[in-house]
């Protein structure tokens, strides 16, 4: 897994149509329920459509489901876990996660299946937390099916039967570590003030967000909706345009120019080594003024200080910039996205904002490389079940507040569908 650059490699595919399967599995002291479909139909479609979301489309899950009982040889009593735990240091977890593979191969089509998801008989206590397998996993690698080898798989306990919990945010967030995705923070003890910002923090808290910075690395956020700039390089200049063209994705020749015309403004920007207009999106297109508050003469400094620009939230359908990020040193760097309550979330309806945070690439998988920047003179606070989330101060910044990290201002000037934010270098 990695938290940032270089891109890792990985080990199952993170773009494209894969293939989940979900098996239920059930033992001859503890038979399965016969209508176990209605604990997972709807957990089925918040995942594919969790993913679909976050990847911007890029990511799609076709289930296969196996609509009978697989039954496996021994009684539950013999595979009892009481911790979540790595596959190699848990027996009973290699014993049912053979047997359970063994048992479902003669009925079960694997053919294309990356990742296989149990599920366990309503009711049960033999498995305390959950139980995974990830593609380093010696025991995953060796099990072949009559079609082949998967990726990983997952087996939610009784843990996931408590109020507030899901099995998609389950499946989820191992299927992130699959795929090369860290874990932010620890995964037991003190938990950091990002782990209810992110899904991969913890996935029963209340946003079940994937951050923009993990949507950056994972690939999923196309170049034009991510906005990179240090404050040592200078910023494009406004020019005026006749065009009545719509220029976004077009090929631009001169890097770091603006154009404005009545479609919005444009920026011609390096993306993927070729260069394209990138639209950033304005609230009024065709105001003369320029985004950055200056002149669209030629800047007579090397360097800039100030920006205005117009993020849409991290999970809308909307065009333009998503995500801004402010590298403040060679090891960290300032990110800025907007966020809003979506289907997926958890507890207060009202956490529409802006959220500012840090990033420190120092550190990694399992350490708080990410870290929300908090407003002044918030409160710890604590959110209501079945949320399962620690007290935490709220982080957002809603229309008027302002938040100073790295020697980098960011306030809110206006929220609505979009928002509107100023970025400034110093106080």
């Amino acid at each position: 897994t990695g938290a940032g650059f270089p891109v890792w490699n990985s080990l199952t595919p993170k773009d494209g149509t894969v293939k989940w399967a979900l098996i239920p599995i059930d033992f001859q002291d503890l038979p399965g329920e016969s209508n176990f479909r209605a604990r997972v139909d709807e957990q089925m479609k918040l995942l594919t459509d969790w993913y679909s979301t976050v990847s911007e489309g890029k990511f799609r899950i076709e289930w296969i489901v196996q609509n009978n009982w697989v039954r496996l040889p021994r009684p539950s009593t013999e595979y009892r876990i009481q911790n979540s735990n790595n596959l190699d240091r848990e027996p009973n977890g290699i014993k049912l996660w053979k047997d359970a593979m063994t048992s479902a191969d003669p009925v079960f089509n694997f053919a294309g299946v990356q990742t296989v998801n149990f599920i366990l008989p309503k009711g049960q206590t033999f498995l305390n937390e959950t139980s995974q397998g990830f593609p380093w996993d010696k025991d995953v690698k060796e099990m072949i099916t009559n079609e082949g080898a998967v990726s990983s798989f997952s087996i939610p306990g009784r843990f996931f039967d408590q109020p507030g919990r899901q099995y998609w945010s389950y499946w989820a967030h191992e299927f992130g570590h699959a795929m090369g995705l860290p874990h932010i923070g620890v995964s037991r003890g003190e938990p950091s003030l990002f782990h209810p910002l992110d899904l991969m923090g913890n996935q029963d808290a209340i946003s079940r967000e994937l951050s923009g910075w993990l949507r950056f690395i994972a690939a999923w956020l196309p170049d034009e909706k991510v906005f990179c700039k240090e404050f040592t390089n200078p910023l494009p200049q406004v020019s005026p345009s006749e065009s009545l063209t719509d220029l976004s994705g077009k090929n631009c020749s001169k890097e770091n120019e603006i154009i404005r015309n009545t479609y919005g403004e444009f920026w011609c920007m390096n993306i993927q080594n070729q260069l394209r207009w990138s639209k950033n999106n304005l609230p009024n297109p065709s105001s003369t003024s320029s985004s950055t508050g200056q002149s669209s003469s030629p800047a007579k400094s090397a360097t800039w200080s100030q920006i205005e620009m117009t993020l849409a939230p991290l999970s809308s359908k909307e065009s333009g910039v998503k995500f801004a990020v402010i590298p403040v040193s060679s090891t960290k760097a300032v990110l800025i996205e907007s966020r809003r309550v979506t289907k997926f979330s958890c507890g207060p309806t009202d956490r529409n904002g802006v959220l500012v945070y840090t990033y420190d690439a120092t550190l990694g998988h399992g350490e708080n490389f990410l870290t929300p920047a908090i407003p002044k003179g918030r409160a710890v606070t604590s959110i209501a079940p079945p949320c399962q989330v620690s007290p935490f101060p709220d982080p957002l910044l809603y229309e008027g507040d302002k938040v100073t990290v790295e020697e980098v201002t960011v306030i809110v000037l206006e929220s609505g569908t979009l928002d509107r934010i100023r970025i400034t270098r110093g106080n």
